[in-house]
């Protein structure tokens, strides 16, 4: 039969469909690995082989997998890197759609990791914040615009330099020290480098949820 077996078994086989005592008609395909007959669902996809599935089933290749990503990380993170960079408005595009649809699901396996092992996370995020503050605010930040079911459109470090390298946007004096949204997201604003602007901590906390007009008025009323 080849490297890989495909074939739709009948009762001279001596094998029955799961759950069935009559149906003959599951297509099985016998693993390279450990030659056993399994149903196609125990088999992962391969775009290029015959019949669209791996030679070996899942069970069989869960220690290749972890040798070959231990023995080529550097290659495969190197791919991942620039193909994040290519396409990185359509993953978070992606990862918006995902989570409004799979929201519950995703905070109750969160809340079960932090009950199993709390001390463990807060490890982790301890020293992620120590090595990257900005980018955790960053993350903090778009999640955050992400549950309040507002638009989030790829915003990149660069971008976030440039905004911060500028002064606050509302008093034209102080060094800016956040980044402001210009329409408030409690007002439709989106999660945009359009939207964004770096203020100072006081001007932020005076604008709050206004508008752009609204604030420059309360100012010139004081």
């Amino acid at each position: 039969m080849g490297r890989s077996a495909t074939m739709l078994l009948t009762p001279s086989h001596g094998f029955r469909r799961r759950g069935s005592d009559n149906d003959w008609s599951c297509p099985l395909k016998q693993c390279t690995g450990c030659k056993d007959f399994k149903p196609f669902d125990q088999f992962g996809k391969h775009a290029t082989h015959k019949d669209g599935l791996q030679s070996q089933c899942k069970e069989c290749r869960v220690p290749y997998s972890a040798e070959y990503y231990a023995t080529h990380r550097g290659d495969i993170l190197a791919v991942q890197r620039v193909y994040r960079a290519a396409n990185l408005e359509k993953i978070l595009v992606g990862c918006a759609e995902y989570y409004a649809k799979n929201s519950d699901a995703i905070c109750g396996r969160a809340r079960a990791r932090h009950a199993a092992s709390p001390e463990r996370l807060r490890v982790y995020d301890r020293d992620r914040y120590v090595a990257d503050p900005s980018a955790c605010s960053r993350k903090t930040k778009r999640r955050r615009a992400l549950r309040k079911g507002c638009d989030v459109l790829a915003i990149t470090a660069k971008d976030y330099r440039r905004i911060m390298s500028a002064l606050c946007y509302l008093c034209g004096i102080a060094p800016s020290a956040t980044e402001e949204h210009i329409i408030p997201l409690s007002r439709g604003g989106r999660h945009s480098i359009g939207n964004l602007l770096g203020a100072c901590g006081s001007c932020n906390s005076r604008k709050g949820t206004k508008l752009l007009a609204e604030y420059k008025r309360q100012e010139k009323l004081k």
